[in-house]
């Protein structure tokens, strides 16, 4: 039997343009000028007038499943539309509005545009300076960005109290790609996972995690002789936990140059806590974790060398 391709047909893509057309309109977007679609996978993304984005679930790719249904649809679509009202209500975080938001005929967040542009566009030619400078600015927005008062949302699902963290955590480093490991690979995770688990014994305010705080989902606009950070997008994947879980996907965007990270921290902790002696553990768990929910292919078997060298780089972070 024949897999259905998740990326539309040339018919599909414009049923999908009428679609995202007629969604705006209902929105009270007077006239659609254009439309420029500038993503697809598990869902579309429409920029439409270039002044308006619009986030779909991509509903055909998931050939009925119910459970895939859920998941982009209850899950993430009203878990991020919640998050960017809560901002909005709670805090001068620069996110993006909410113009409306529905489950009919699909899953879909009309939002107004940011102005500027992704952080990767504009990275490369920045010299070391900006980039340090643009780097304390992230800290100050991740800090801001955890001390948001989420109480709010502790019915969620997505609402983790200390008391239920090192359970969460371990559960969710032996589901899916764990069991895709070798049995030798799969041995070494679980005992380093058994080893420092107790690190995951933490008391704590649970803060609003981004889990994907980096180059890609931070916008910046350009003013004078620098960058401002003009928004930050993308909550589908959020959660409320540990504040220190963020910090796995800033070490990936940006963790290779040691000066960046020293910047970041010092924003970071111009407005929110610092990190504690014991995060070294702790972070490379996280990191274990993260690792075991996005496992690339060609990784699968290398975790175990993988770990041996993890604690080493976090220390870095505490010099």
């Amino acid at each position: 039997m024949q897999q259905k391709s998740v990326f539309p047909s040339t018919d599909e893509i414009f049923t999908l343009l009428q679609l995202a057309a007629q969604i705006a309109k209902d929105a009270g977007v007077k006239e659609v000028v254009s439309i420029r679609p500038i993503h697809k996978g598990a869902t579309y993304v429409y920029q439409i007038n270039k002044a308006f984005i619009l986030k779909m679930a991509a509903i055909e790719a998931c050939e009925g499943d119910a459970d895939c249904i859920t998941k982009f649809c209850i899950d993430n679509f009203v878990k991020e539309y919640e998050i960017l009202s809560h901002l909005h209500q709670y805090s001068s975080i620069p996110s993006a509005e909410v113009i409306d938001f529905g489950m009919e005929p699909c899953c879909y967040l009309l939002m107004k545009r940011f102005s500027g542009r992704a952080l990767r566009h504009v990275w490369s030619p920045l010299n070391p300076q900006k980039r340090m400078d643009i780097c304390f600015s992230l800290g100050q927005l991740l800090g801001r960005l955890h001390r948001v008062p989420m109480e709010t949302f502790s019915s969620r699902a997505w609402y983790i109290p200390s008391p239920q963290w090192k359970s969460v955590m371990t559960a969710h480093i032996f589901a899916g790609d764990y069991h895709q490991l070798n049995p030798k690979t799969q041995s070494v995770v679980q005992t380093y996972v058994q080893a420092h688990q107790a690190f995951l014994d933490i008391d704590y305010t649970p803060a609003l995690l981004h889990r994907e705080f980096n180059d890609n989902e931070i916008f910046v606009s350009r003013q004078q002789e620098g960058y401002f950070i003009s928004g930050i997008c993308d909550f589908e994947n959020a959660l409320c936990g540990h504040y220190e879980l963020d910090w796995v996907e800033v070490n990936k965007a940006f963790g290779t140059t040691r000066n960046l990270v020293a910047h970041f921290l010092r924003g970071y902790k111009s407005i929110s806590v610092s990190l504690s002696p014991s995060s070294v553990e702790r972070l490379t768990l996280y990191e274990l974790h993260e690792l075991m929910e996005y496992l690339p292919e060609e990784n699968k078997n290398r975790v175990h060398s993988w770990i041996n060298n993890r604690q080493d780089r976090w220390k870095s972070w505490h010099d």
